[in-house]
């Protein structure tokens, strides 16, 4: 499914608990996700996210958060979420390569939004 628009106060799941609501892909490209009770986007369960030209802030939580599956993240802005920008658990690795973190520094610098999880799960060099 492709997204190209907003959503405020909302996310885009397809993920609960330990279970995935559906296997599939889910792209999303100049959508902006922000203010979410959770995460801007929760996906698990092999489905395939690719993000691109879009912003996911204001979370609660988490502004992506990914288990188990294959994720590229790119040009986009993953600021000012409460816990994490991107939260990895298992693998494959996320590419967040050329995205916009809050600093120049990337994830976690000055104040940035932070990856969390798992270690070494999360390619975020170079940042914008």
């Amino acid at each position: 499914a492709g997204v190209s628009s907003s959503t405020s106060y909302g996310a885009i799941d397809n993920y609960s608990g330990s279970t995935p609501y559906a296997t599939n892909t889910v792209s999303l490209d100049h959508v902006t996700v922000d203010y979410s009770a959770y995460a801007g986007v929760r996906l698990g369960g092999n489905a395939t996210l690719t993000v691109s030209n879009s912003t996911s802030s204001n979370a609660s939580n988490y502004g992506l958060y990914i288990v188990s599956s294959p994720a590229t993240i790119s040009n986009s802005a993953i600021v000012a979420n409460s816990t994490c920008g991107i939260y990895t658990s298992g693998s494959p690795v996320t590419n967040a390569e050329n995205n916009w973190w809050g600093d120049p520094g990337g994830p976690g610098v000055n104040g940035a939004n932070p990856v969390c999880g798992t270690a070494g799960a999360v390619d975020f060099t170079p940042p914008l």
